[in-house]
């Protein structure tokens, strides 16, 4: 908790970058009966994604437009609202750059999280 805790007070500081960068995608959301994927809209949500998951999207700055100009990042969970993969998207080439779940380890819903993704690619390349 004390971890998570000085991660979003580190996030805050970027949020108006990020909107400026990413504010654009913010609400999108698709998904089926079992999975719902959603952009992540601040630094804060990364801030959690990557401390719950157990992975780098926060300290590698998925967030910052100078490290990581192509990148769009999206949260996959289930019905209940359960994280599954973090997603990122190039917003160059609109393809699935990776998927990764807890430990940056693929789950037994990632064929399924990668699938939903390009088939709702369509939704994130309108807004560009």
């Amino acid at each position: 908790a004390k971890e998570l805790a000085e991660r979003v007070r580190l996030a805050a500081e970027h949020e108006d970058d990020y909107k400026r960068f990413r504010g654009m995608y913010f609400g999108i959301c698709f998904g089926n009966d079992d999975i719902m994927v959603a952009v992540i809209n601040s630094v804060v949500e990364m801030a959690e994604e990557g401390t719950v998951m157990h992975h780098c999207v926060f300290e590698n700055e998925y967030w910052n437009e100078k490290r990581h100009p192509y990148s769009l990042i999206l949260s996959a969970r289930d019905s209940q609202g359960n994280r599954l993969e973090t997603v990122e998207v190039s917003t160059e080439t609109w393809e699935v750059m990776q998927s990764r779940g807890l430990q940056n380890n693929p789950t037994e819903h990632h064929d399924e999280i990668v699938a939903l993704v390009k088939k709702n690619m369509n939704l994130l390349r309108k807004v560009a």
